[in-house]
């Protein structure tokens, strides 16, 4: 399969307000292509570049990302797209009922393996899993089911979506009133589940907004499991983590060593963003510490962990009226160990940084949001290969005026942005959009404050086995959308990119 190529000619992409942009990048993005250089021996006037692509290097923190011009032909791009992961046409599901689908989390494994997962209503027969095990051909409905009737578990707040790149295990944690997580697991792609109604760690209590991934172990013996699987939650008075040896069955206790409110200072959330871990098994687990961007470290499977401040310079965006900071801060580790930081700073950009160490020392915070992008909401980062990254968020060219979230005209972007040098001074980025120019993902005031209408905390994004990126979005444009006012609930999307070529 030429996993350039993304979408089946019978999917019915264009109808759903959900094509394409562009990435720059030559070739498909499985490799790693050297950095484009402006200029070059070719002196003609290039051809203007698909739907909405910027080429830039990050400006500085109290600058603005350098344009760069492209001297290729389009045949050199890659194109932005976004693609339904709701049920198509003539597909028996739950989800063809008046649903939601808010705060998407994504796995990718091998073999074409994808999932994707968002909260939905809280009803006994339900679908919230959408699995790909083609590379995004095709989705159908992985929800764990008994009988292969009612969803299990029979409601969930919170859902958490993580596949184990190694073995290609799914790992789906639902919340459970707050109080705990069931953790299911699936080794055939969605098909069958084993459940533990205990996922949470000892002793269960007040959770929110959980996390979960897996890691190499360093100091605890996995037992059945190659790998350690680790569960973080929200109990808004500390971030507490907890740890299974084997697989996702069983949990150790719940750490509270990792976040915790200073009760001197004013409150600002334990909610973090996804946690990942280095090649060789050190834990990182991103927040907005109090308006500064931080990451903790773990280098014993979760039993200790030490707080690293990612940039002292540019804090973190802070919700207008609360005082409250955003707590969505993002960290992704490459496969040479860099690890990079992204988060809405001050000013409402998306900015980034960088550590050649795996999280214990970081570079300058650098703006990463395309010069077009006025104001940035809900930003992720995904890393590959050494120096290969993808970064996800809502943007917008309105500005928010002072003191408030946002402009209430504004017309909302999902971006994608692309570099295949990350970990350099001065990286190329390109980015592009998922939707179409002029029929936007969301319009208004989309914030983290009002969650834009129903994405929620959150979005993902992903780079799967062959290199190439996934973002999870919700289309939340159901008022006041240009073209497609008909859309009555957000639908899902995963945003990704194919070879221009191919349309």
């Amino acid at each position: 399969m030429d996993r350039c190529a993304l979408a089946s000619p019978s999917m019915p992409i264009r109808s759903l307000c959900v094509i394409v942009g562009v990435v720059l990048l030559a070739g498909c993005l499985g490799g790693s292509p050297g950095p484009v250089e402006p200029g070059g021996a070719a002196e003609a006037t290039p051809a203007a570049p698909p739907n909405g692509t910027e080429i830039y290097r990050p400006g500085p923190a109290d600058g603005d990302p350098t344009p760069v011009q492209d001297p290729r032909d389009s045949d050199s791009f890659l194109r932005g797209v976004a693609i339904p992961v709701e049920p198509q046409p003539g597909e028996t599901s739950s989800l063809e009922t008046e649903t939601e689908a808010l705060e998407p989390t994504l796995g990718a494994g091998p073999e074409g393996l994808l999932a994707y997962s968002r909260t939905l209503p809280k009803v006994p027969d339900w679908g919230y899993l959408r699995v790909s095990t083609d590379g995004g051909d095709s989705w159908h409905d992985g929800t764990p089911r008994i009988a292969g009737e009612a969803s299990f578990p029979p409601q969930t707040n919170d859902p958490f979506v993580h596949v184990d790149a190694e073995t290609g295990r799914i790992f789906l944690a639902h919340l459970q009133g707050a109080a705990c997580s069931t953790m299911s697991t699936s080794d055939d792609g969605g098909s069958t589940w084993l459940h533990n109604p205990v996922g949470c760690g000892q002793p269960p209590g007040s959770q929110d907004h959980p996390t979960v991934w897996t890691s190499e172990p360093v100091t605890l013996e996995p037992v059945g499991y190659p790998n350690l699987v680790h569960y973080c939650v929200n109990r808004v008075v500390d971030t507490a983590c907890a740890t299974s040896v084997d697989g996702g069955a069983t949990f150790g206790p719940l750490s509270p060593l990792v976040y915790q409110t200073d009760p001197t200072q004013p409150f600002c959330s334990s909610a973090t963003g996804h946690g990942t871990a280095t090649p060789d098994g050190r834990l990182l687990l991103p927040r907005s510490d109090c308006g500064q961007p931080t990451v903790a470290l773990s280098d014993d499977d979760g039993i200790t962990w030490e707080r690293v401040v990612v940039s002292e310079e540019v804090g973190t965006w802070e919700h207008p009226g609360s005082g409250v900071p955003d707590h969505e801060v993002a960290v992704a580790v490459g496969a040479g160990g860099v690890a990079y930081a992204s988060w809405v700073g001050e000013d409402r950009r998306v900015y980034m940084a960088t550590s050649p160490d795996g999280g214990s020392s970081w570079g300058p915070a650098r703006v990463v949001s395309p010069p077009n992008v006025e104001t940035a909401s809900f930003p992720t980062i995904a890393a590959g290969p050494e120096g290969e990254i993808a970064l996800a968020f809502y943007g917008t060219d309105a500005q928010a005026p002072e003191g408030e979230a946002a402009n209430a005209s504004a017309r909302w972007n999902g971006y994608l942005v692309r570099s295949t040098d990350a970990a350099g001074e001065d990286p190329l980025m390109v980015s592009t959009r998922v939707n179409e120019a002029g029929s936007p993902l969301a319009v208004g005031p989309c914030s983290a404050d009002d969650r834009c209408h129903g994405v929620g905390d959150f979005i993902d994004v992903v780079i799967d086995e062959e290199g190439q990126p996934w973002a999870g979005f919700v289309d939340v444009c159901y008022d006041a959308c240009p073209e497609e006012t008909d859309r009555s609930r957000p639908w899902a999307l995963a945003g990704t990119i194919e070879d221009a070529g191919d349309r």
